[in-house]
């Protein structure tokens, strides 16, 4: 996707943006239609580095409501739709990022309530124990997921409450960015996870491998030695967390391909196996399923 550097004049307080816009790194931070509140929002964002695709075509949205924009002018991977269409779960985990901080941290919150056109509420972001100040008038990207689509929708705080406990009234969208998942898609990862080999049980100890890519049906898996022959079942142990979710799972793979890489900087040689998961359990597969998209979104 080409970019292009956003102009300070480009951007009006108080009226809906007419293209998506996002940071150097091509993740989306604000989505067409977001109103920005005040000129102080506005130079914090110019400051940190805006950007938009000069060959956006802005849709013709009714930004007084939150009707869908025809899908004829989005791209094949994005489509506009409304927050009640998510059917999103009360309890559902969403992130929440600063638009105006300089360094922002991402923050794991729940979806409480929505009163359409009215308000969405979350409790209020804890970390180690302590709840965040937030402040009234601060701007955030809100992103999750919702069966195969990533999303992403920006809000303002309108109230911050602390009766009957830490929770936030956030501005309700017009509309919600999402984004279709393939499931063949992957993520880039260092996970180091322990290794057997259940075809052969002579071969059964365990040994030390690292996890650099992972999809929905396989992964890249890394080792200092071979682990087995095309074909071959590995099983794989691994520690997942998402959000408060500490999980162990052995997961069943087979080796499709080796291969070996050795260079001058790296004189020891690293066999590089691609696999592809078996069958698995219903909740190590939502489990995982929650990881991977988790880690997705995070890359928005």
């Amino acid at each position: 996707m080409e970019l292009t550097p956003l102009r300070k004049g480009e951007i009006e307080v108080g009226k809906p943006l007419s293209w998506p816009v996002y940071d150097r790194n091509k993740k989306l931070l604000l989505c067409e239609g977001f109103v920005i509140e005040t000129q102080n929002q506005v130079e914090m964002l110019i400051a940190g580095g805006l950007f938009r695709n000069p060959k956006w075509r802005p849709t013709k949205q009714d930004y007084r409501g939150d009707r869908p924009a025809s899908e004829t002018d989005k791209t094949p991977a994005e489509k506009q739709v409304s927050l009640s269409a998510l059917k999103l779960n009360i309890g559902e985990s969403l992130q929440m990022q600063s638009l105006t901080d300089q360094n922002p941290e991402r923050y794991y919150v729940k979806l409480i309530g929505f009163v359409e056109k009215r308000s969405v509420m979350v409790n209020t972001p804890v970390v180690d124990g302590a709840v965040l100040l937030m402040r009234e008038g601060q701007a955030f990207v809100m992103r999750g997921f919702s069966g195969r689509d990533t999303f992403a929708f920006n809000v303002n705080i309108l109230r911050v409450c602390n009766v009957p406990f830490p929770y936030l009234h956030l501005s309700y969208p017009p509309f919600v960015q999402s984004t279709a998942i393939r499931r063949h898609n992957r993520i880039k990862i260092s996970l180091i996870v322990s290794v057997s080999n259940a075809t052969h049980p002579e071969m059964a100890d365990k040994l030390p491998g690292l996890l650099t890519d992972l999809s929905l049906t396989g992964t890249m898996l890394d080792a200092r030695r071979p682990l087995g022959e095309a074909g071959d079942t590995l099983a794989i142990a691994l520690r997942v967390v998402v959000g408060d979710l500490d999980a162990y799972l052995t997961l069943n793979a087979a080796i499709r391909n080796i291969r070996t890489e050795m260079s001058e900087a790296r004189p020891e040689p690293v066999f590089h196996h691609g696999m592809e998961f078996l069958e698995m359990a219903t909740n190590d597969k939502m489990i995982l399923q929650n990881f991977v998209y988790t880690k997705m979104v995070e890359g928005i």
